[in-house]
């Protein structure tokens, strides 16, 4: 079906790599995971992601590089 509009929609998928993701569907645990999940939503037409690596919360533990 053709969009009624003058440009095609993004659609954003979301994948959490932090347990303390508000959003509990979004949560994988791993980089593996992560991939796996990102294959599935591109399946089912998203076209952009975001990928959340951290949390924001003020107590949340840093980040090392590797990871």
């Amino acid at each position: 079906m053709a969009s009624p509009l003058d440009y095609d929609p993004t659609l954003l998928g979301v994948i959490n790599l932090s347990p303390e993701s508000m959003v509990k569907d979004s949560i994988v645990a791993g980089p593996e995971a992560a991939l796996e999940r990102a294959k599935a939503l591109r399946e089912h037409g998203v076209t952009a992601l975001d990928v959340g690596g951290r949390s924001i919360t003020p107590d949340a533990p840093p980040v090392d590089d590797a990871e």
